[in-house]
């Protein structure tokens, strides 16, 4: 058989280009290899293992030779003989010009000899990989997130020649007599949608798979977004480690408290999709009974829960919650719910916990002895926790689904028998209702979350339920509320040690409430310093505490404060912080709108930055958006005031604002005749007296502003309201309405409002500022009045 040199100078490439058309047309169908093996990977296969220097037969070149081994594996029916002749026909002219001869058996032992492994590990390191495209069925897991891996072994045979024998061992003997073919394992890591391989480790037949494995663990094949699917073999053996080590996919964590066997190793999944993926390959009971065996494990026998580390607990609660304990599951949630809100830890996975319990809660059968008491203290603990971002207009689903909760946790306490729960409930309905439906409803809870207070002779629970109801009440009636705050003032001192329990959150969020709404009446009475003192001191006080989701609230009602004693300054400050508590905590809010609106409204006065003054029309504005989208009742017309009076301020007679500040005040008045909220209307009939006068038109004018002041003769002060305010613009506009005298007797009433309130204050300095620094005061005094410009 005559042979020649095979060279790099070209020849080869022609070789590999004759091979892959000689397939085709002789029938070899190797479309994985044309494919992913290019002639070119083949050529630099062959030659940086140094094969093309050597001797090839004509026939059968380097090249040929490796096309040869895949095609003897893809063929296997087929004789050497036969898969030679069509490589041979597909070559000829391609080496060179002379004829070829389909080469013997023998020559292709010698070949195949010559070859040696090495250009086939050196071609399969090229090519290896999971062959996967996007669209490549059963090839990923979790939406294309993670490329899917079986790492798995085998056993083949190979011939038992003297080499292999002595390399893999004699052929394993069978029950009767020996075996024929010496065997190696072989350990592999496949794609799974695909088959494609990505990485081989072959060793003897008595090796253990998982020795083989090693190897592949610790391969640059595996990274990161790769699920990799094994035996339950692999999963034991220090395989772990090495995974661990090199790539990450888990991580070694130390011994946890429960843990009793100091041999074993512990890991963690770095990637929670791993975890998952490990899971669902359970049944549905089995996955149960593996929650349940780590909460029993996690929570130990004889260990106090509490004394575990808050994770460890966490951990408790969602893995009875996945094994669908739910009695065991609503325990640990709703103590656990109670531990973070107190520590300030997560305020947000203590409301999470606490709605998981009333989940949990539910779920058990209705004759469990403790059901209805421990429903209705979860759903308290929940709507306590939440009440700052209550959100929803009447009549919405929102609001039907917040009445709901509070109905439920209102039936349970009463089924329960607990008095104190009872009113406790009752009192949390009549605040709902106020977000839902509107003052009155919310007064009417509340007289009777009172009754049940005094009849269940707990003086805690009598001292939240006046508070509540005194603060709503000065709503309506500002003496009558007033009166009910005086008694609760003389219950804060009978019940202030109790009241100081710092493991009880619902009962501190009542607590400073109660403390926050005194320093409001104190205001709204006209003790405007000694308001300022208490005021400052629960905004302090909510400052460090845990749970401070009324710190928004109470930087609104002192910066009104600030306002109403001429520190506006100091009140922007405090609206800023206000907003900026809302806006870390993400997602609109009703108090944020308010803030805002507020700040919008101290910003349009602000004579000195023009720039400033014009932001202010565009912070009103998106403050209005925001309550329309979050929704408070009472809150909703007082946002709706201050844009209105926003563009009121900054107008300078554009009829098409003063248009819209008409429109805005008149749908105020429409709605506060639904839900009682009286002060918005009198401050509603008020503005829109003024923007009647700067429209031309003095008798609607007249008209609106006698409105106001009946309404005021009718219940008194109010709460949140500057009467003077409203007697001193009602006077400016009867005034220029030809009615002087009334217009006389209002700005004297004004007047002495002013000076009853500075006579309150005890710091001369405090007063000389209420009297000279406030605009609104100066213009009452020195008797003029101008509608832009007064505080």
């Amino acid at each position: 058989m005559s042979c020649h040199r095979v060279t790099a100078a070209g020849g080869n490439s022609r070789v590999g280009q004759r091979i892959t058309s000689a397939r085709a047309a002789a029938g070899i169908r190797l479309e994985a290899l044309d494919e992913f093996v290019s002639p070119q990977a083949v050529e630099e296969a062959v030659r940086s293992c140094g094969r093309l220097d050597r001797r090839w037969c004509a026939s059968l070149p380097a090249s040929a030779v490796v096309y040869f081994v895949p095609a003897m594996c893809l063929h296997f029916s087929e004789s050497y003989a036969e898969i030679l002749r069509k490589l041979t026909d597909g070559l000829r002219g391609a080496v060179h010009s002379g004829a070829l001869r389909v080469a013997g058996t023998s020559a292709v032992s010698k070949a195949r000899a010559r070859l040696g492994p090495e250009p086939l590990k050196v071609l399969f390191e090229q090519v290896r990989g999971p062959l996967t495209t996007a669209q490549s069925p059963g090839a990923f897991a979790f939406g294309r997130r993670l490329l899917m891996l079986s790492l798995d072994g085998t056993v083949l045979d190979v011939a038992p020649t003297p080499a292999n024998t002595k390399a893999f061992g004699p052929p394993p003997s069978g029950s009767r007599k020996p075996g024929h073919h010496s065997q190696v394992k072989l350990v592999l890591l496949i794609a799974c949608g695909t088959r494609g391989i990505l990485g081989a480790r072959f060793g003897p037949r008595r090796d253990n798979e998982v020795t083989l494995a090693k190897h592949l663990a610790t391969s640059p094949t595996l990274s990161g977004g790769q699920l990799v699917l094994m035996d339950r073999a692999f999963h034991g053996h220090d395989i772990l480690a090495r995974v661990s080590r090199r790539h990450g996919l888990i991580r070694v964590v130390p011994p946890f408290p429960w843990a009793q066997d100091p041999s074993v190793d512990y890991y963690r999944f770095e990637n929670a999709l791993v975890q998952m993926a490990v899971l669902d390959e359970q049944s549905a009971g089995q996955a149960r009974k593996t929650h349940a065996r780590i909460a029993a494990a996690l929570a130990g026998e004889g260990t106090d829960r509490d004394d575990l580390p808050i994770p460890i607990q966490l951990e408790i609660a969602r893995h009875y919650h996945l094994a669908q304990q739910w009695d065991d599951a609503a325990r640990t949630q709703f103590a656990l719910a109670r531990k973070l809100a107190m520590s300030g830890m997560s305020f947000w996975e203590a409301e999470a916990l606490s709605r998981q319990a009333v989940d949990s809660i539910r779920r058990l059968p209705p004759r469990t002895a403790d059901r209805d008491l421990r429903l209705a203290r979860a759903i308290e603990l929940l709507l306590s926790l939440t009440e700052a971002r209550w959100q929803c207009q009447p009549g919405t689903e929102q609001a039907r689904d917040l009445e709901g909760q509070a109905r439920e946790a209102e039936e349970a306490a009463r089924r329960s028998g607990d008095a104190a729960l009872m009113a406790r409930t009752a009192v949390l309905h009549g605040r709902v209702l106020l977000t839902t439906q509107g003052l009155w409803p919310c007064l009417d809870k509340l007289r009777e979350a009172v009754e049940l207070a005094r009849a269940c002779a707990d003086p805690i629970v009598l001292f939240a339920a006046l508070s509540t109801y005194g603060g709503h009440l000065t709503k309506q009636d500002l003496a009558a509320g007033l009166q009910v705050q005086l008694q609760t003032k003389s219950l804060l001192e009978d019940c202030r040690p109790a009241l100081g329990d710092g493991n009880d959150p619902i009962r501190q969020v009542r607590t400073l409430g109660s403390q926050l709404q005194l320093g409001v009446n104190l205001f709204d009475a006209g003790y405007l310093d000694q308001a300022r003192d208490r005021l400052t001191r629960c905004v302090e006080q909510l400052r460090t505490d845990p749970l401070y989701a009324n710190l928004p609230v109470a930087l609104n009602y002192l910066a009104q404060l600030y306002v109403a004693m001429g520190s506006e300054g100091e009140a922007a400050t405090a609206l800023r912080e206000a907003r900026d508590i809302d806006e870390a905590q993400g997602g609109p809010s009703n108090w944020h709108a308010y803030n805002t609106a507020l700040l919008a409204l101290l910003l349009s006065r602000d004579s000195r930055d023009p720039g400033e003054r014009m932001r202010s029309r565009v912070l009103a504005e998106e403050a209005w958006h925001e309550m329309e989208q979050t929704w408070k009742v009472d809150l909703v017309p007082i946002v709706r005031n201050l844009y209105a009076e926003v563009i009121v301020t900054l107008a300078d007679g554009n009829t098409d604002e003063l248009d819209l500040a008409a429109r805005l005040t008149d749908e105020t008045v429409r709605e506060t005749e639904q839900t009682g909220m009286v002060r918005s209307k009198v401050a509603a009939l008020s503005l829109r007296s003024r923007i009647h006068l700067l429209q031309g038109e003095s008798a609607a004018a007249s008209r609106h502003a006698r409105q106001a002041i009946a309404i005021l003769e009718e219940v008194g002060d109010l709460p949140a309201l500057r009467t003077e305010e409203v007697l001193h613009h009602a006077a400016v506009v009867l005034r220029a309405a030809d009615g002087a005298a009334e217009a006389d007797e209002l700005a004297r009433q004004a007047r002495e409002v002013v000076a009853r309130k500075a006579d309150l204050i005890h710091s001369p300095a405090d007063r000389d500022r209420f009297l000279q620094e406030v605009p609104l005061n100066r213009a009452i005094l020195n008797g003029y009045g101008s509608f832009r410009g007064t505080g």
